[in-house]
């Protein structure tokens, strides 16, 4: 489940939405 960790810190990053 790595999306899960990516996802809280792409969260932040633009581009990720």
């Amino acid at each position: 489940m790595r999306k899960k960790g990516a996802l809280t810190l792409r969260s932040m990053e633009p581009g990720v939405t």
